[in-house]
């Protein structure tokens, strides 16, 4: 940002193409070589694509502890989606807002890189889980592999999405090695 931003100001509107949901799986199929995206629902049948035509909101990052959140209402009935400083932001500071993407039944999560302290290890909200999700995960309590060398890394847990205990948070995270 080049200017200090107060809490509370509206910082830029995410624009692109809206698109219905019904349209979303096949543009994710022929769009499946491109890395960058730029999608946001609006709500649950409606989102936004800034691959090509959209602002340069498109281009703010993902952080577990965000400075920005995202706020959707309606302007002459259109459904719209700005940017909002959650705090004071000074002057050179990256913007970021919390992605909190849904998570897909049977799909690994998002590794997140943002850094922070407080950081849950994955781009989706970990603690939105549906009733059928939870009820899969009490199963498969009690499966998970013990370490065979607690001191060094073996190759039977290599390419896999494991579960990490930490003390400090008093829970587990998932994990991709």
């Amino acid at each position: 940002i080049l200017e200090d931003v107060k809490e509370g100001d509206f910082l830029i509107e995410y624009t692109g193409v809206a698109i219905k949901k019904d349209y979303l799986d096949s543009m994710f199929r022929r769009y499946r070589t491109e890395r960058m995206l730029y999608i946001m629902a609006l709500d649950n049948d409606t989102y936004i694509d800034a691959r090509k035509k959209g602002s340069i909101a498109r281009y703010i990052n993902h952080s577990c502890d965000p400075n920005c959140a995202v706020h959707r209402w309606k302007v002459r009935g259109v459904l719209r989606a700005g940017i909002f400083a959650t705090k004071d932001i000074p002057a050179g500071t990256e913007l970021s807002f919390d992605y909190k993407w849904k998570r897909k039944r049977g799909r690994a999560p998002t590794k997140c890189h943002c850094g922070s302290h407080n950081c849950r290890g994955t781009l989706e909200d970990m603690l939105e889980r549906t009733k059928e999700e939870a009820q899969e995960e009490d199963q498969l309590e009690g499966h998970w592999k013990e370490p065979v060398n607690p001191k060094g890394s073996g190759t039977n847990i290599m390419n896999r999405t494991i579960k990490v205990w930490s003390q400090e948070d008093d829970r587990y995270f998932l994990a991709d090695v």
